[in-house]
């Protein structure tokens, strides 16, 4: 669920948007610990305090559903930092990786090391310019730099996505 209808949702005052953002949270904190991202920590604190709103019972039906609405907003914002923490490097770092393999893929065409492409297999093909471009010694250390910023099947992917046929 994107966060900009979620808002909305509790701006509208939906009720239903307290389970919404509550399985959000849920999905974000167990996907950060699957990737073991220590800010799994932080959601599951604000899915903590959403859940203790359910739990006060005090007043009527109605100030209770304002209060976890209110709650809820009060969650949104700092949730989405935590998540911001962790994409807005790895964003960077795939950005870095794209320029790094464009300049690389410029060099490898300049010094004419690419085998012609056959387009029935582009996954052998990929590989096959990967392992050329990791053997070069020209360009071993810039292949080493993509895999250090953001590995080995994900700079293959964006050699994929690079290479034009």
């Amino acid at each position: 669920m994107e966060l900009p209808r979620l808002v909305t949702d509790i701006h509208q005052k939906k009720f239903s948007s307290i389970d919404t953002l509550f399985t959000w949270l849920e999905t974000t904190e167990d996907t950060l610990k699957t990737l073991n991202y220590t800010q799994c920590a932080e959601v599951s604190g604000l899915r903590a305090q959403l859940a203790q709103q359910k739990f006060v019972l005090n007043g009527k039906p109605n100030e209770r559903k304002k209060r976890q609405i209110s709650k809820a907003l009060e969650i949104i914002h700092p949730a989405q930092e935590v998540v911001s923490q962790i994409i807005l490097p790895l964003e960077e770092k795939i950005e870095q990786a794209k320029g790094l393999l464009k300049q690389i893929l410029n060099v490898a065409i300049s010094l004419g090391i690419l085998p012609e492409a056959t387009p029935q297999d582009f996954n052998s093909y990929v590989y096959n310019v990967w392992s050329i471009l990791v053997a070069h010694e020209q360009l071993r250390n810039g292949m080493n730099n993509v895999k250090a910023l953001i590995g080995m099947a994900d700079g293959i992917q964006i050699l994929a996505e690079e290479i034009e046929m």
